[in-house]
């Protein structure tokens, strides 16, 4: 069971941590007096969608006491297979959801190594993050790719009669 000494000692760690966030948001508030109007959250939280998620999976790991160094790569080998794959005669969710089988198929396969054979995290993560890496450069060699109409539909919740708020459209 955890004190209340021994809580507060590791509120106390994070002291400094909170100092410095608010320096840097009062720093940039001081640059840009209009910061926390709507459209410029709305504008900074979906630039930061894809760090959020990333850091949400980073966080699922590290709480189930792991490392994963190849989130980073998965990201970018989803992103260039979504990129080279939307656009054509497929329709776009079958595309999603393949997109979503392959990266997990190969993240079963970094599991495979890290359980069934034994071999550190950290190492198989590094690994598979240039293979992972590696591929998403091979799928996709220069900036490009489209999004359709269905999709961007789909994300900014403009289904049609089932239009729905959605929190990327606020």
């Amino acid at each position: 069971m955890t004190t209340p000494r021994r809580l507060w000692g590791n509120i106390q760690d994070l002291v400094p941590v909170y100092i410095i966030m608010l320096t840097i948001i009062a720093w940039n508030w001081h640059l840009q007096p209009d910061m926390f109007q709507l459209p410029n959250l709305t504008t900074l939280l979906v630039e930061l969608a894809p760090y959020i998620l990333a850091a949400m999976a980073q966080t699922l790991v590290m709480l189930l006491g792991g490392v994963d160094l190849s989130i980073g790569a998965m990201i970018s080998l989803a992103s260039t297979l979504v990129a080279t794959h939307l656009g054509g005669h497929t329709p776009s969710l079958l595309v999603l959801l393949g997109v979503l089988a392959v990266t997990t198929a190969l993240a079963a396969v970094t599991g495979v190594f890290i359980s069934i054979f034994r071999l550190p995290a950290i190492v198989v993560t590094l690994a598979t993050s240039f293979l992972w890496g590696g591929l998403a450069l091979r799928t996709l060699e220069t900036p490009g790719g489209t999004v359709t109409t269905d999709v961007v539909n789909w994300f900014t919740g403009d289904w049609g009669p089932l239009s729905r708020p959605s929190p990327l459209s606020w």
